[in-house]
């Protein structure tokens, strides 16, 4: 495969016919029985969801226009600023939470599709928006690594608590607090500081060595532990990086096995549902 300019604007697509061709061709040899997808904020933002990164449009640029005291934003996401001054993080949310009609994209469905038709072992995503939930997908085919918003409890004495009830809280612009010791009350993610939820370690023991595919999508793999589930996976094994820009992580140079597409996970996840004949 012709090396690939890297595109630092990612104004242009760079579509490569010939790696989706050859994962399709995988796939439909009859060899591929369990698909891994590794997925990022990059599937999330033809739904309108913000990714982290994008210097203009990114939650952190957001953040930063927000808070421009701040230097790093992501201490948004910080456990130990979380204990210390809650606010903050929850007017962030609550601008999120402003628009309800989020929905699954095309690449939140081409996952579903290969839910159904046998081919998806697992779906490790680090996103926290629940759209794939929406689908209808088995929650087993789903390992939420960074932890899910479908569930919340006090960081003081532990207490579990409904979602509806946070959220209700945050349309109220208040901080949701405990019933019982008046904690803090954080929504099931993770946050940094924190470990990640026992089931991401669990499943990816028993997953990797039975890989037979792996697709990446929409995220440059650039944040631990979740960017060791790379290393997991067998040399031999083909893969598949769809993603607006090319990452230190991913490469393909001398590897046989490994495709690249630059682009939207859209319009990668499209192209490749063509070739399988699942277009429609």
């Amino acid at each position: 495969m012709a090396s690939v300019p890297l595109n630092k604007s990612c104004n242009t697509e760079y579509k490569s016919t010939a790696a989706i061709k050859y994962i399709a061709t995988c796939i439909q040899s009859g060899n591929i029985h369990n698909i891994i997808t590794l997925c990022g904020a990059g599937i999330s933002t033809a739904a309108g969801i913000p990714d982290f990164r994008t210097p203009s449009t990114g939650l952190y640029a957001h953040i930063k226009c927000l808070y421009p005291g701040m230097r790093k934003p992501e201490l948004l996401f910080d456990i130990r600023h979380f204990k210390r001054d809650p606010t903050r993080f929850y007017r962030i949310i609550k601008q999120l939470f402003s628009q309800s009609d989020y929905k699954p994209t095309k690449t939140h469905k081409f996952i579903k599709l290969l839910a159904d038709h046998g081919l998806l072992l697992r779906d490790y995503t680090q996103n926290i928006d629940g759209l794939q939930e929406m689908l209808d997908m088995s929650k087993e085919l789903v390992v939420n690594s960074h932890g899910s918003f479908s569930t919340a409890h006090c960081i003081k004495c532990g207490s579990n608590f409904s979602i509806v009830e946070v959220k209700a809280c945050i349309q109220r612009e208040c901080v949701p607090r405990c019933t019982l010791c008046q904690g803090a009350v954080k929504p099931d993610i993770t946050f940094y500081g924190e470990q990640l939820p026992p089931r991401f370690y669990e499943m990816s023991k028993l997953d990797f060595p039975k890989c037979d595919l792996l697709i990446v999508l929409g995220t440059s793999i650039s944040v631990l532990p979740f960017d060791t589930l790379l290393s997991l996976v067998p040399l031999a094994v083909p893969c598949l990086f769809i993603n607006l820009e090319k990452c230190s992580t991913f490469n393909i140079e001398g590897n046989s096995t490994h495709r690249m597409f630059l682009g939207t996970t859209d319009t990668g996840c499209q192209a490749l549902a063509d070739e399988l004949g699942w277009g429609q």
